[in-house]
């Protein structure tokens, strides 16, 4: 396959989610102006603004990041077969999803002339462990195993669009009744967008960076 086929195809899909996710927060704020001039009408439809205001909002970010973090990695493995393939180097089996990164992070340093940014680096590892939060736990902090919940702990103080939040709705049977508050991540976009950029940024990096080390 074409390595600029490679390249464009990343493209696309990036710039795909970055149009995605701000289509969908100007529809959000259109609802939530529309449920700010009906909130009144009776109980029935303040428990539906309600639940779409506070629940769908999120797991539409949850989606979003899942999406996000699996394009990431489907296309950190086209490119490492693609770069292989063409020049014939790092005989070592394809890199399974428990050391996906760490795999691939070799591939680059070892086989290419590169470093992948630090930065970026380990914006991709965040957007990673946030993804496995929401894809394995439906983003229920509580649920984590604690090294899981300390690393999720300092990405969402150093990243923006993280908070980690009370839920009512959720993970609670009765909303308001449970004995047991459950914290959950709460994702928004920017964080969404800010992760789109740094994906930018580092496939673009290793497109431009694709020599191997030694012939």
């Amino acid at each position: 396959m074409s390595v600029h086929l490679e390249r464009a195809t990343t493209r696309n899909l990036l710039d795909g989610l970055r149009a995605y996710i701000t289509t969908f927060d100007a529809q959000l704020e259109a609802a939530h102006r529309e449920d700010a001039t009906a909130i009144t009408e009776s109980g029935e439809h303040m428990a539906r603004a309600t639940q779409f205001s506070d629940v769908l909002p999120r797991l539409q970010h949850y989606g979003f990041v899942t999406l996000l973090g699996l394009i990431i990695e489907a296309r950190l493995a086209a490119f490492w077969k693609v770069t292989r393939e063409e020049y014939d180097t790092d005989p070592l089996p394809e890199p399974t999803p428990p050391e996906f990164l760490g795999r691939v992070h070799a591939f680059i340093t070892k086989y290419l002339d590169a470093e992948p940014p630090a930065d970026l680096w380990q914006w991709i590892s965040d957007i990673r462990t946030v993804k496995d939060c929401v894809s394995l736990y439906a983003g229920n902090v509580t649920a984590l195993p604690d090294a899981d919940r300390r690393r999720l702990n300092a990405i969402v103080r150093h990243r923006p669009g993280l908070d980690i939040v009370n839920d009512e709705r959720l993970h609670t049977p009765i909303p308001h009744a449970s004995t047991r508050v459950e914290r959950v991540l709460s994702i928004n976009r920017d964080f969404c967008l800010e992760g789109v950029t740094a994906a930018q940024g580092l496939f673009g990096y290793l497109y431009t960076h694709r020599e191997p080390a030694t012939r």
